[in-house]
This record gives C-alpha cells, structure tokens and sequence, in this order.
C-alpha cells in the first residue's frame, strides 16, 4: 500500500532527494500542469540533477514547467513515498509566482490555475497530500508579506551567486567567506570608518546565500530564534548576566 510521510527540513541526507515538488500559488490560485503525453493535472515539479542543489532544482522545475518570470519560494518540508519496497525522498516548496512569462517547449503542453486540486491528477495517491501540506504550512506559519520580502532578497542573492558562476556547492568555503567579512566589519568599527553599514550588508548576504545552499528559510529561523530569546529569562549574578531558563 502506497504511503506518504513527512519530514522536517534538513532531517534527510540531501543526496538522497530526488525530486522537487512546487506548491505555486498565481493570483490566490494554484498553478497545475499537463504533460504532452498525458491528460491528467500534476503539481509542478522533477528529478534533481546530479549534484544539484535541491532549491536550484525547484526553481528549475519551476520556470521550466510554468514559465514563471518573478516568484518567491521557500521550502517547507521534506517528504518521501512508500511503495512498500522503501521510501523514496523530495522536497516541499511553496512558491508565490508573480509574474508568468511565456511557457517553455519543454515537457509540459498546459498550465491552468485552480481553486482547488481536481480529481484527474496524474499521481492521486500522493498529490493532494502535497498540496494539503502547502494549505496547512501556508495558513499557519505563513504572513505573506513578510515572505515575499525576506525569501526575494534570499533568492535574489543566490540567483546572483549562480548567474556570476560561483561554486555555490561548496559549503565550507561560504562560511569561510562570511567570517572575513565579519572580520573586515568589525576592523571597520573599531577604526570608526563610514563603511561599518556596508560591511554588515556583506555578512548578511554571505547569510543569506548560505541558507539558501542549505536549504533553511532564514527567515523563518529568525522569527523562531526571536521568540525562544524573548521568552528566555536573564539574571545578573556577580556581574555576568546569565540566563537561567530556556522560557
């Protein structure tokens, strides 16, 4: 029997994603496609490329499979299928789509917008899981605004990693990266120079990019960071302010 689970962000291997499914949203309406070769609606989305990031594989499958020119997107969860022979893993994103550009001759023949999932879908054991997903993430966690802010300067920052041919795979070297950045920032600040701003402008987008490679909405991390330190509680023992509960 056919099986469907979800999983938090980051809890899978990334090499073991194969797939990228978008949730889009296009003027309060969802985005499904119709392949060439078939006659039934799917959400959009497609198999990872070898060694591709999962995000660049979304937005890929994105602009590929609807022709969006201008979105914002965000990753909700990962999730895998049961087949009852192991499970197979992708990942969840929600995407708002701005502006839809002309469709690209790829595989998809049409797109169609929906107020909700209809019944002849190409996989319905398992899309409308998805999307219900995407309904509950959107109408919980999501203020729209606020993440069409935060995730466009996320994907802008990326986008522009990936267009200037930077190796965007390489961890290890981004943090590195950040922390010189912090370095020049702090140098800047200490010799009271005009361009502290600018430096800390560097260390977030260094932030940013880095997130977006791991695959967190930095956004939502903040808000939760925030709210967990707004509820801790300080004391001053001996001097030291210290922190005597998690709130």
């Amino acid at each position: 029997m056919l099986k469907v689970n979800f999983y938090d962000l980051n809890s899978v291997e990334e090499d073991k994603l194969k797939f990228a499914v978008i949730a889009a949203e296009y003027k309060d309406k969802w985005i499904l496609v119709k392949h060439k070769e078939r006659e039934t609606w799917e959400i959009p989305g497609g198999h990872r490329e070898e060694r591709e990031n999962i995000c660049v594989t979304a937005s890929r499958e994105l602009i590929e499979e609807t022709g969006a020119k201008d979105f914002s997107m965000i990753p909700i969860c990962i999730y895998s299928v049961d087949r009852g022979e192991g499970e197979s893993y992708g990942q969840l994103f929600y995407s708002k789509v701005h502006h839809l550009g002309k469709l690209p001759e790829f595989e998809i023949d049409e797109i169609k917008l929906f107020d909700n999932i209809p019944e002849n879908l190409t996989y319905p054991l398992i899309q409308p899981h998805l999307l219900k997903k995407a309904e509950e993430y959107k109408s919980k966690k999501m203020n729209v605004e606020t993440i069409d802010r935060f995730s466009n300067i996320q994907k802008d920052i990326f986008d522009n990693k990936v267009q200037k041919g930077f190796n965007i795979t390489n961890v290890e070297l981004e943090f590195c990266l950040t922390n010189g950045e912090l370095a020049e920032a702090f140098e800047a600040y200490i010799k009271k120079l005009p361009t502290v701003g600018e430096e800390l402008a560097d260390v977030a987008i260094y932030l940013y990019g880095i997130a977006e490679i791991l695959g967190y909405d930095l956004k939502e991390e903040i808000l939760n960071k925030v709210t967990k330190n707004k509820n801790r509680i300080y004391k001053d023992i001996n001097g030291v302010t210290t922190r005597i509960s998690e709130g």
